[in-house]
């Protein structure tokens, strides 16, 4: 019975400085995944090609870099 007079219920609670820097952290990173969303969906006939120059790209590097030999060591 003590504990329903001292302890406050959850809706007349003011939320602290943490929680309120957590929302707001939060709610700018769902603004950012908005925003790259929307680009990457506006800009889809572009996808294939990207995906195309990242897997040639990734492919010339693996190609240039020097490799360890299996002797060395």
């Amino acid at each position: 019975m003590m504990c329903a007079l001292l302890l406050r219920r959850e809706a007349e609670r003011e939320p602290g400085r943490m929680f309120m820097a957590s929302e707001r952290a939060f709610a700018e990173l769902l603004e950012l995944y908005r925003r790259s969303l929307r680009f990457v969906l506006d800009h889809r006939p572009a996808d294939p090609d990207y995906h195309r120059g990242d897997a040639a790209a990734t492919v010339y590097l693996y190609i240039i870099v020097p490799k360890a030999s299996a002797a060395a060591g």
